[in-house]
């Protein structure tokens, strides 16, 4: 079972999926969810993309809305979903994301922070985006703090555990981040110029991010692999497979190895 409820999540999964100077073949999600500023532990958990079935977004999204349509208090002034997100969500799950929050938007506030980059060059994925931030949808790439506060959460025994940053954690974020940051702009000029009835491929522009200060740090440093593959991001598609015609060198995208399902939650959350 690919969605993990009330169970923390083991050490070497958190690393393996989280470390942002490499491409793990899985997208791993955490995610939690307050009412009223208390956390809902029957909505506290972990999910692993389903083999050949379904996205870790998916996954989550489903079950968060069949609580909330079965259990959603009117007392409650505000919910609060926060997802920790090996990728960002590609355009499927930009998808799932966006009508979850139309269907909850009075009630929702979503807060999505990712570790690394899916496809920021595919301009399908470039125009969810886009569509996700139309929203008042959060979205950030995470930073040592995040890292740190995730593991805090979801890990087993991360309350005691110190969080161990790994070499080139800083320069990939800087190189993450920079990349959103274009894409952001690029994708306000893209939504002027469609004002102005004129068509924009952004897909060339976003490779300009390749030329970032992070970037070239991180390529002549050692220090991360994201000179290796800077592009070697799993593809998936509505069906979970592996697809062919992606313009970058794709490894396939699988499901956990590990069947270890975590331990009971045995600490007190942030609040």
């Amino acid at each position: 079972m690919p969605l993990i409820l009330r169970r923390q999540l083991p050490k070497e999964q958190f690393y393996e999926g989280f470390e942002n100077i490499s491409r793990p073949h899985f997208t791993l999600l955490c995610f939690l969810l307050k009412e009223n500023n208390k956390t809902l532990f029957d909505l506290w958990g972990y999910a692993i993309n389903d083999r050949q079935k379904s996205h870790a977004e998916e996954l989550v999204i489903n079950k968060m809305e069949k609580y909330l349509v079965e259990n959603i208090s009117p007392t409650a002034e505000k919910y609060k979903v926060t997802f920790y997100l090996s990728y960002s969500p590609c355009a499927n799950c930009c998808f799932h994301i966006i009508e979850f929050h139309k269907k909850f938007k009075d009630k929702i506030h979503m807060n999505i922070k990712m570790s690394r980059d899916y496809y920021l060059n595919d301009l399908n994925v470039q125009r969810c985006l886009r569509d996700l931030l139309k929203t008042d949808i959060s979205i950030k790439v995470m930073d040592r703090n995040d890292f740190a506060k995730c593991h805090y959460l979801f890990v087993e025994d991360g309350n005691t555990a110190v969080f161990e940053p790994w070499p080139g954690l800083e320069t990939s974020y800087d190189f993450f981040s920079k990349q959103l940051e274009i894409l952001l702009d690029l994708l306000v000029q893209s939504e002027e110029t469609e004002a102005d009835g004129e068509e924009r491929n952004i897909d060339n522009s976003v490779r300009l991010c390749c030329n970032t200060e992070a970037y070239q740090s991180a390529h002549h440093s050692g220090d991360c692999n994201l000179h290796r593959a800077p592009y070697l991001t799993p593809k998936k598609n509505v069906r979970g497979e592996e697809e062919t015609t992606s313009q970058f060198h794709t490894p396939r995208k699988v499901g956990p190895s590990d069947e270890r399902r975590g331990v009971g939650v045995r600490r007190t959350l942030f609040k």
